[in-house]
C-alpha cells in the first residue's frame, strides 16, 4: 500500500473548535465537525436545531441541550465511566500506573491494594500519550464492555468492536480485521474523502457562482422587462390620451355648433316676439273680432310650444365623463403583472439511455386523409396541442387518455384554417396557430373559439414561439424573415430579414427562443443548417452541414427548448433528434430511429411532465424521458 500523507496528529487537529480553535471542552457534531461548548452555546439560539457553522447541515439539539451532544474524544472535559467491570459510575480519578479511570468507590478499593500507584484527578489526566513509535495514542473503549479497547473492525457492520464483541455481539460469520492492519487504508480514505469533498465543494461553489451570474442576468432582464412594459403602457397611455382628447374636442365642437344654432334660433324668435309686441296695440284697436280671436289662438299655440320645454337641440343633454374609475396600483399591477420567483433547484442530469415512456397516433374519426402533425405545444394543465396540417385541424389530447382527442377545431367557419402549420401558447393562455395559406396567425381560446387574427403582413408564416418577454416570434418561409410581435400580436416590433450575401433564413420552417438568453435558433430546411441570432436580432452564426455525421443535418425541422436551456432539433431525413447546448452548440444525438422509433420526425415540444414529445410524419407521437429527476 502506498504511503499515506495523512499527518499522525490529525486527531488533534480534528479536535480543535472550528470557530475559536481552542481544544478544551469540545463537542463533536453528527457531521463530524468539532466546536467548543461556549461557541455552540452562542450559535444554538433556537430550541430544537441549528445549522453547522461549517457545512450548514441541520443539527438536532438533544434533550439535554448542548451538554447532550457527543464529546470530542480528545476533549479534556469529556466524561467517561469507570473502567472497572459492572461499574457505570462517572470516573473522576485517573491512575497513571494502571492507566485506568476510576470512580470514587472503585478508587477506595483500588487504593487498598495499589497504595503506591500514582493517581490524579481525571481533569489533570493526559488526553493522549505517545507510543514508542512516536504516534499519538488515545485508547477508545467499548460502550458495552467498558474495560475493553476497540481493536477490531467489522467489515459487514462497518464499526469498531472489542474482542468480546467479536465473540458475542457480532457472530463468527462476519469478517474482522485488526485495526492496525487497516489503518493505512483508512488514512488514505480520509485523504480521498477530503479530496472528493473539496472537489464537490468547488463544484457547489461553481454552481453558486453560475447561479449568481444567472441571477444577475435575470435581474437585468427583469429590469428591462419592467422598463419595456412601463414604456409600452406609457406609449399606449399617451395614445389613449391623444385619442380621448381628440374625441372630447370633437364632442365639444359639435355641441358648441348646436348651441350656436339654437342661440340664433332663439334670438330670431325673440326678435319676432318683440316685433309682434310693438304692433299688437294697433292690431287690438283696428282688427276685426274674428281676426283678434284667430290671432290669439295662434299665439297660444306658439306659447304652448315655447312653454312645453327646452328647445329640441337642448333636450336630452348628457354629461361628458370617463366611464371607468381612475386607475389604481392594483389595476396597474393586474395589467402589467407582478414579480414571480420560482424555485430553480439543481439542474437534473441527462439520462444515459433515453426511454420511450409511451406513444400514440393522432388519427381520428373526423380525418379525411392521413394526419400530419406539423406543430405542437402544451397547455398549462398538461394537455398536448397538436396541429394536423393535412386535415386542417387543431387537436387537443389528454396525455393520460390518448385514444381520441378531447377537442378538435379550426376547419369550419368563415375564418377556418386553410393550411395550419405550428402552434404556441401565449402569455394569456390562448393558442396562436400559424396559417400558411391564410397568410396570418389565428388566436383561439382553449375551447376552440376564435379570438382574433393578426400578422396579415406576412407572406407564409410557419414556425411560431414566444421569448422570455412573451413576445411572439414567427418564421416566414416565403419572406425569408422572422417577425417579432408584442405579446398577443397587436404590434409588430421588429423583422429579422434574410440576406443574399449570407446563407441565412433560406427556408425557415421553425423557430425557437432560448428563454435563458433570448437567442433565436432558426432551422433552414433546405439549407441543412440552422441560424443563430442574439437577443437583439443580430446574426451570430450558422451551424450544421448536409450529411449524416454527428454534427450534420438532412432537412432540419422542429425545434424546442426546456427550462434548463437544453435545445432539441429534429433532423428529419436522418430520423433522429439532436441535443444542443444553450448557445446552439451540438452536444449529442439523443433519439434515433433504431432505439426510439423516430421515423421522419416533424415537430417537437416539451411535455408538461418534462418528457420530450416527438411527432413522426405518419401521426405517431413519441413521449421520451430524458432527465434523471
Amino acid at each position: 500500500m502506498a504511503a499515506s500523507n495523512v499527518p499522525d496528529d490529525i486527531g488533534e487537529l480534528i479536535s480543535e473548535c472550528g470557530i475559536c480553535f481552542e481544544k478544551t471542552d469540545t463537542k463533536e457534531l453528527p457531521c463530524n465537525h468539532t466546536f467548543c461548548h461556549p461557541c455552540l452555546q452562542r450559535i444554538a439560539t433556537i430550541d430544537r436545531a441549528f445549522p453547522c457553522p461549517k457545512c450548514r447541515c441541520t443539527i438536532d439539539i438533544p434533550e439535554g441541550g448542548i451538554h447532550g451532544l457527543k464529546n470530542s474524544p480528545r476533549s479534556p472535559s469529556a466524561t467517561f465511566t469507570c473502567d472497572n467491570v459492572n461499574c457505570d459510575s462517572v470516573s473522576n480519578i485517573w491512575c497513571n500506573d494502571c492507566e485506568h479511570k476510576l470512580c470514587e468507590e472503585c478508587w477506595k478499593i483500588h487504593n487498598k491494594t495499589m497504595q503506591r500507584h500514582h493517581v490524579i484527578p481525571i481533569d489533570e489526566a493526559p488526553s493522549y500519550k505517545k507510543t514508542s513509535s512516536g504516534k499519538l495514542y488515545y485508547p477508545i473503549y467499548c460502550h458495552i464492555h467498558k474495560t475493553e479497547q476497540l481493536k477490531f473492525f467489522c467489515v459487514e457492520d462497518q464499526v469498531l468492536i472489542c474482542r468480546l464483541c467479536r465473540n458475542t455481539v457480532h457472530n463468527n460469520t462476519h469478517t474482522f480485521h485488526d485495526v492496525c492492519n487497516i489503518v493505512d487504508e483508512h488514512r488514505e480514505g480520509i485523504v480521498e474523502t477530503l479530496d472528493k469533498m473539496k472537489i464537490k465543494s468547488k463544484k457547489h461553489l461553481q454552481y453558486v457562482s453560475e447561479y449568481e451570474n444567472k441571477l444577475k442576468d435575470g435581474y437585468n432582464k427583469l429590469e428591462e422587462d419592467i422598463d419595456s412594459r412601463t414604456e409600452s403602457v406609457c406609449t399606449l397611455a399617451h395614445q389613449w390620451q391623444n385619442e380621448r382628447k381628440t374625441q372630447a374636442q370633437e364632442i365639444f365642437q359639435r355641441e358648441c355648433k348646436e348651441l350656436k344654432d339654437t342661440t340664433n334660433d332663439l334670438e330670431q324668435d325673440l326678435m319676432e316676439i318683440q316685433s309682434t309686441s310693438d304692433s299688437v296695440q294697433e292690431l287690438l284697436s283696428h282688427a276685426s273680432d274674428e281676426a283678434i280671436v284667430l290671432y290669439n289662438i295662434q299665439l297660444q299655440q306658439r306659447w304652448e310650444h315655447l312653454h312645453g320645454g327646452m328647445p329640441q337641440t337642448l333636450s336630452g343633454r348628457r354629461n361628458v365623463w370617463l366611464n371607468k374609475p381612475a386607475p389604481t396600483m392594483a389595476i396597474v399591477g393586474d395589467m402589467l403583472g407582478e414579480i414571480a420567483l420560482t424555485e430553480l433547484g439543481q439542474v437534473p442530469k441527462l439520462l444515459n439511455i433515453v426511454q420511450v415512456v409511451s406513444s400514440f397516433n393522432i388519427k381520428s374519426a373526423s380525418d379525411h386523409i392521413e394526419p400530419r402533425p406539423s406543430g405542437m405545444t402544451t397547455t398549462e394543465i398538461g394537455d398536448l396541442v397538436i396541429v394536423d396540417r393535412n386535415n386542417k385541424l387543431v387537436k387537443i389530447y389528454d396525455v393520460s387518455h390518448t385514444s381520441k382527442p378531447k377537442l378538435e377545431f379550426g376547419n369550419y367557419g368563415v375564418n377556418r384554417l386553410m393550411l395550419p402549420w405550428d402552434v404556441t401558447r401565449l402569455v394569456d393562455s390562448t393558442l396562436a396557430v400559424t396559417d400558411c395559406d391564410g397568410k396570418n396567425v389565428k388566436v383561439y381560446r382553449q375551447t376552440g373559439a376564435l379570438v382574433k387574427i393578426f400578422g396579415q403582413e406576412m407572406k407564409q408564416p410557419c414556425g411560431i414561439t414566444t421569448n422570455s418577454k412573451g413576445n411572439v416570434v414567427i418564421s416566414d418561409t416565403v419572406a425569408n424573415s422572422v417577425f417579432i410581435y408584442s405579446p398577443g400580436g397587436s404590434t409588430l416590433l421588429s423583422v429579422i430579414e434574410g440576406s443574399n450575401e449570407k446563407p441565412q433564413l433560406g427556408y425557415p420552417t421553425y423557430v425557437v427562443s432560448n428563454k435563458a438568453n433570448d437567442i433565436l435558433l432558426v432551422p433552414d430546411f433546405w439549407g441543412n443548417c440552422f441560424e443563430v441570432f442574439d437577443s437583439n436580432g443580430s446574426y451570430v452564426c450558422s451551424r450544421g452541414n448536409k450529411g449524416s455525421g454527428n454534427e450534420e443535418l438532412k432537412n432540419p425541422a422542429g425545434i424546442c427548448s426546456d427550462r434548463y436551456s437544453n435545445i432539441f432539433l429534429v433532423d428529419r431525413n436522418n430520423h433522429r433528434v439532436h441535443l444542443l447546448d444553450s448557445d446552439g452548440t451540438f452536444k449529442k444525438i439523443i433519439a434515433t430511429k433504431e432505439e426510439h422509433g423516430i421515423n421522419y420526425p416533424w415537430s417537437i415540444c416539451i411535455g408538461h411532465d418534462g418528457t420530450l414529445v416527438i411527432a413522426n410524419r405518419d401521426g405517431t407521437i413519441k413521449l421520451l424521458k430524458y432527465l434523471d429527476e
